[in-house]
């Protein structure tokens, strides 16, 4: 009956650990960008919605539709840093509001 026991709360443990949210990095394009949420799809195509504030998250580089990010975020889902990876043209962009900034604007023109 003890190991019964036993088992029983290791299980419990396992379950516990697994249902935590997806804190650590989180690699990938972002799919989508509405207010201050930011979706991102991993390689493996499992889409992370990132919360990143205006005021407490670390932004590196200009964050779009189609731009390649590292985040760093918690168990529950907000950003504390985020990155833009190279290889990307990044004149123009959108700022957290999903507002068009003034680079992008002038393409538009052309």
């Amino acid at each position: 009956m003890k190991n019964l026991v036993t088992v029983f709360v290791a299980i419990c443990f396992v379950f516990a650990f697994a249902t935590i949210g997806h804190a650590g990095a989180v690699k990938g394009e972002i799919t989508k960008m509405s207010g201050d949420m930011v979706d991102v799809k991993d390689s493996e195509g499992k889409m992370h919605a990132i919360h990143v504030d205006p005021k407490s998250t670390k932004k590196d580089g200009k964050l779009k539709v189609g731009a390649m990010v590292e985040a760093d975020v918690n168990d529950m889902g907000h950003a504390n840093s985020i990155k833009v990876m190279g290889g990307m043209d990044m004149k123009g962009g959108m700022d957290m509001k999903g507002d068009m900034k003034d680079g992008m604007k002038d393409d538009m023109k052309k």
